[in-house]
């Protein structure tokens, strides 16, 4: 989850470089700045936590769903206990 935010002042060339970049790779500002800090922080060997996508955690939803046993629920009726609170 992203929590911090940071403006960044660029010269017409640099503002026309990354606008390039947007049309190019279809990401807004923000993606591409990140992208760049991620291979940055990677070659100079700084700790990046890492993130899992989106995609990736519904498939490991998906998996565990598997394991799920769901028959014989009555969703109603946990629908109404939980009103009474």
């Amino acid at each position: 989850m992203m929590t911090h935010r940071t403006n960044v002042l660029l010269d017409d060339q640099s503002k026309m470089i990354l606008d390039y970049l947007i049309a190019k790779k279809k990401k807004t500002a923000g993606g591409i700045f990140r992208d760049f800090l991620i291979k940055e922080g990677k070659k100079h060997k700084v700790m990046v936590k890492s993130t899992r996508t989106r995609m990736e955690v519904l498939a490991e939803f998906d998996r565990l769903r598997k394991y799920i046993n769901t028959k014989g629920i009555d969703y109603k009726a946990m629908i109404n206990d939980g009103r009474k609170y």
